[in-house]
């Protein structure tokens, strides 16, 4: 009897996959009916996805980081390369594996990886398939649609990485970059200037941001955060209960006081469970804004013009295999 294909698309650069690509090559070595890709860079993702399509594989593994997986999936959503999507899952390999700690997978991925083959080819997928929301962002502009589970907007971002790129050149630790970088940015936020479209690192525009069915927040942004991730990989779900939607939605007003309420907020776990003083939490399944300076979705930077509205919209769904326990 023949088992079902399955397919592995491998990134070996990966910040684990030093360690753990032995092991992996290794359990591919002894399973069958294994379309195994280990790509030379991420741009040849495109590549892999397309001889992967004509196997019509049962199930699709992206062993990767982060940025490996949102590749992954905007050209698979983008290019409908299959008229029946496989399922997928994901292995833990990268630095911050946010979905894979969602999906329950954050474990020794070669240990993963075995699981999901006996799964894909003896049985019992079916039992940890799951629905996985995927964010979809339309920039209003003729580029496809851009998919992920985790976006962050607002002046922070730009002005962070402004003062990395400055802090960068002393050549310093990079600890110390993110560090000081950071700090600057709380020092700015004490001042006035923030208005001042003639600054090209201080102006902060006004934003407008409508939540479905959850209001709306008008406000200078210092930092957004919008997941369909069920809890951060720090265990927090800092999005409060008002609204219904399959995205978990926080937003910080500008200012120095905000953002101290806001750091303080997540420190102690109190974001989303109280009410604080120029921090916004709910939940929708679409947002309309404008006034977005810089948008990272799944940590790949994205521009905007913050002149156009965008949409965020929650409602799409891939399958996915997931090893949370069933609640009591």
């Amino acid at each position: 009897m023949a088992f079902p294909q399955v397919a592995i698309l491998s990134s070996p650069w990966c910040a684990h996959n030093k360690k753990y690509m032995p092991l992996i090559r290794a359990v591919v070595a002894n399973s069958k009916n294994i379309f195994h890709f280990e790509l030379d860079e991420d741009a040849t993702i495109p590549e892999a996805l397309t001889q992967f399509s004509r196997t019509k594989p049962s199930l699709l593994i992206i062993n990767g980081g982060d940025a490996t997986i949102h590749t992954a999936l905007n050209f698979l959503k983008n290019s409908k390369l299959f008229d029946d999507m496989p399922v997928l899952a994901v292995l833990a390999t990268g630095r911050a594996n946010k979905l894979a700690h969602d999906l329950g997978s954050d474990r020794r991925p070669h240990k993963i990886l075995a699981e999901l083959i006996n799964m894909a080819q003896i049985g019992g997928m079916e039992d940890h398939i799951v629905k996985q929301h995927l964010i979809k962002l339309d920039t209003a502009d003729d580029r496809d649609p851009f998919y992920g589970v985790y976006l962050k907007a607002g002046v922070l971002e730009a002005q962070v990485a402004h003062y990395k790129h400055k802090f960068d050149i002393a050549v310093l630790p990079r600890h110390l970059v993110s560090v000081l970088a950071h700090a600057m940015v709380f020092i700015r936020a004490m001042g006035r200037g923030y208005k001042n479209k003639n600054n090209k690192v201080g102006f902060v525009p006004h934003s407008r941001i409508r939540l479905r069915g959850a209001g709306e927040v008008k406000c200078h942004l210092f930092a957004m955060l919008v997941t369909t991730l069920a809890i951060l990989p720090s265990g927090r779900q800092p999005f409060g209960r008002f609204g219904k939607g399959s995205m978990g939605f926080a937003a910080a007003e500008y200012g120095f006081f905000s953002a101290f309420r806001a750091m303080y907020g997540l420190m102690t776990n109190n974001i989303g469970k109280k009410s604080i003083v120029g921090i916004h939490t709910r939940r929708s399944g679409e947002i309309i804004m404008n006034g977005a300076t810089s948008i990272t979705l799944d940590g790949e930077l994205i521009n905007v013009d913050p002149e156009v509205e965008i949409t965020i919209n929650g409602d799409e769904v891939l399958d996915f295999i997931g090893f949370k326990k069933p609640k009591a």
